[in-house]
This record gives C-alpha cells, sequence and structure tokens, in this order.
C-alpha cells in the first residue's frame, strides 16, 4: 500500500475510534466490562525487590523459601485482571481479552516461522532468563546515550530484514494503538512519560523512522524482543524502568502453558493468544511456566534509558525557557 494511503487509512481509523470513545454505546460496554474484572490492590514489599542483579537468588532465598512457579495461585484465564499497586492507580499487572484478533495473531505467527526458518542473527545472547535467547528489534538506548535501532534490527542478512520489516508492519499497524488506547486509560502517567519519550526519538531518529517506519510504534512501546517458548528462569528485566514502565506480554500459537509467574503477586497468570498482559516488569522478579505446543511471545518494552534521557532533556529544556 503506498504511503500515502497508509496515513490516510490510519486517519480514519483515529478518527472512528474518538467517534466510537465519545459514543453512549461506548460508556454501555465498559459499564458491562467491569461485571468481568478482577480488581486486586497490592503494596509490594521493596525488601522483595534485589537491588542488583547478583542478589537475586539470595532476595528469593530469604524471602520465598521453596519458591515454585508451578505451586503459585493460578488466576482466572478469562476476563480483565487490574492488579493495582496499593496507595496509587498504577497497575503492576493488567490483561485484556481480545486485543489481538485471530488473523492478526495467525499473521504474526506465520511472520515467526519465516524469522525463524531465516534463522537470524542474535547478536546478545542472554543464558539468565531462559535456554533460549531472544531478538531484540526496534529502538533503544542501551549502552548509549541516544536512541539507536537495535543490533537485531540492522545486523541482518538482506531477506531477514525484509521479513523483520513485515513482521514489525503488523504490531505496527495492528496492535501499538491498541496499547496505546489501554495506557491512556489505565496508566496515564505513564502514557504522558511514553509521548516526552516518542519526542525525543522522532527529533534524534526522523529520517529513519521516515524510511523504517515499521519502527514507529506511536509511542506504545519502541522495542519489541520475540522468542520461542517462555523464560522460564526467575529474572527481573533490568532494562525495563523502576518507576511505572510496562512491558507487554503477548503470545501467538498454539500452546499450554507459558502463564506469567510472581511471587509478589503470588499468582500464575495466564496469557492466551489473543490476550495481552502489561506488567512492571523491572519491579516484579517473574518467570514464564514450560510450554507445550509451539508458542511465540513477544515483549513490548520501553528501556529506561528512553524515558530517563527524553525526561532529563525536557526539563532541562524547562529550565532554560
Amino acid at each position: 500500500m503506498p504511503r500515502s494511503k497508509r496515513s490516510r487509512s490510519n486517519a480514519a481509523k483515529a478518527a472512528h475510534l474518538q467517534k466510537y470513545l465519545a459514543s453512549p454505546g461506548y460508556a454501555k460496554a465498559q459499564e458491562a466490562l467491569e461485571h468481568h474484572t478482577t480488581r486486586l490492590s497490592l503494596e509490594l514489599n521493596k525488601k522483595h525487590l534485589p537491588s542488583k542483579p547478583k542478589k537475586l537468588r539470595t532476595t528469593i532465598t530469604r524471602n520465598f523459601p521453596r519458591l515454585r512457579a508451578e505451586n503459585l495461585p493460578k488466576a482466572d484465564a478469562n476476563d480483565r485482571l487490574l492488579i493495582l499497586e496499593k496507595g496509587t492507580k498504577d497497575p503492576l499487572a493488567m490483561r485484556f481479552d481480545r486485543v489481538v484478533n485471530k488473523e492478526t495473531a495467525h499473521r504474526l505467527a506465520n511472520a515467526c516461522l519465516a524469522l525463524d526458518q531465516l534463522g537470524p542473527k542474535i547478536n546478545h545472547k542472554e543464558t539468565t532468563r531462559s535456554k533460549t535467547s531472544a531478538l531484540h528489534l526496534g529502538i533503544w538506548e542501551v549502552y548509549s546515550d541516544q536512541p539507536h535501532l537495535t543490533r537485531d534490527t540492522v545486523n541482518q542478512e538482506p531477506l531477514v530484514k525484509e521479513t523483520i520489516a513485515r513482521l514489525l508492519a503488523i504490531l505496527r499497524e495492528e496492535v501499538a494503538p491498541k496499547l496505546a488506547q489501554l495506557l491512556q486509560q489505565h496508566h496515564p502517567r505513564q502514557w504522558e512519560r511514553q509521548l516526552t519519550a516518542y519526542a525525543r526519538v522522532r527529533e534524534v531518529l526522523g529520517q529513519q523512522l521516515q524510511e523504517m517506519p515499521w519502527l514507529d510504534f506511536g509511542g506504545a512501546f519502541f522495542t519489541v524482543a520475540v522468542k520461542v517458548g517462555s523464560s522460564e528462569r526467575w529474572h527481573i528485566d533490568w532494562n525495563d524502568d523502576p518507576s511505572g514502565g510496562i512491558a507487554w506480554v503477548l503470545p501467538v500459537g498454539v500452546f499450554t502453558g507459558g502463564d506469567f509467574c510472581s511471587p509478589q503477586l503470588q499468582a500464575s497468570i495466564p496469557v492466551r493468544q489473543g490476550q495481552v498482559l502489561g506488567v512492571q516488569a523491572r519491579r516484579l522478579i517473574h518467570c514464564g511456566l514450560q510450554t507445550t505446543g509451539l508458542r511465540h511471545v513477544f515483549t513490548l518494552f520501553t528501556d529506561y534509558l528512553v524515558l530517563k534521557h527524553a525526561e532529563d532533556e525536557a526539563q532541562v529544556n524547562s529550565a532554560v525557557t
């Protein structure tokens, strides 16, 4: 599709969405949805969160003796789940149904299979989370003080790059706008931070985003991690933001297992195809249950430096003016 037509299509979708959000039908739908929502409030104990990676095992042993992911209480697999941090409106975890339709999930799964067959290069292999490593695509500021494309995005053969572009384009068109809407509704403070980061990313990488529009997720997230199976070892996502940043978990395929498990939440949360789970992955010790079948899982996130540097710069600019 030519870019001009795509832009008009996106504008029409946005206008239609805003019209629906202002309609009585939307209000009635929200009221009905509340009857299918589990809301919980939870206070996080700071002592249960290690200050650095080397202290993770000690923290688990001291605070959660005999911890086994499969023994955690299992949350209901259906409906909407909101776990808020006590004393705030910030979500620690939030799961939503029917965010990804069957057609989109099928396209994502096929794109993942095509990518697997090509054997993309994984430039940074992480063994502390899982036996299998994830491909990190998109934009971040890891190892830098400026936003840049990840090595897994640029250090690939041409055919792999084309397949990555198709995969990310699906996420950009079909998933990112919905996650942006969910953030606006359920975590507005974080959404404002995402927009601040987005403005800086566009300023620094504007030319590259024009040339590669599939890397522009509208501020909903900036990095896409994709892998097969689950991250079955207890870990914390140290590159995520500790001040309310959300990582979105989106699985596709025919599978069982893969539940998001956290001892702080005292829950094993199923995440099925079609659902998305947003979590504060920097503040929650977590892992995924072992899977059977074929499961590709996307983790859509913003690294903490993208947010921190954008906010620092905005603060300096505000002081100058």
